[in-house]
């Protein structure tokens, strides 16, 4: 109503108990502090590369990926994220947002780097459902998550890679 505001109502199906238990299910081995049990491989001795434009986006997941264990280096665009790479010789994976401003954006920044390390580790991920990129070149063989990235699914993913 004009002056006076808006009303909405969500009518939602209530959860069984079975159903309220299914994301426990997903859980890789965490200990208690939420690091990795064995036989696992141990996070801090690598090192992630996190590339987010949103600064709070950026912030949650560098959050999620020290709490992991993982050492953890972040920029805000491909550029600065290029940068940070060639400074930084003991990066092992990059996890880059694929949607970024300033003329680079996650495949072509995954392009760019790995035509400098081509075994590095790369893991996009996108906000925008449904939409996944034109990898082309070096990109085609890049893992991508659905944005948000729940904690459990991120630590199964970076082992699978990190593993590989």
């Amino acid at each position: 109503t004009p002056g006076i505001g808006t009303s909405v109502t969500f009518y939602l199906p209530r959860a069984t108990a079975a159903e309220a238990n299914v994301y426990e299910r997903e859980k890789p081995p965490l200990n208690v502090n939420g690091t990795f049990t064995s036989p696992l491989i141990a996070p801090e001795n690598f090192c992630i590369l996190v590339v987010e434009d949103d600064p709070g986006v950026r912030q949650s997941s560098v959050a999620q990926i020290k709490e992991l264990g993982y050492k953890v280096l972040f920029a805000e665009d491909g550029p600065g994220a290029l940068a940070l790479f060639t400074a930084n010789p003991g990066i092992n994976l990059v996890y880059s947002d694929v949607m970024m401003p300033n003329g680079m954006n996650g495949p072509e920044l995954a392009d760019r780097i790995r035509a400098i390390a081509p075994e590095i580790k790369i893991l996009l991920c996108t906000g925008y459902e449904g939409d996944t990129p034109n990898l082309s070149g070096m990109a085609q063989k890049i893992t991508i998550l659905q944005k948000p990235v729940r904690k459990t699914v991120l630590a199964a993913k970076l082992q699978e890679i990190l593993r590989a």
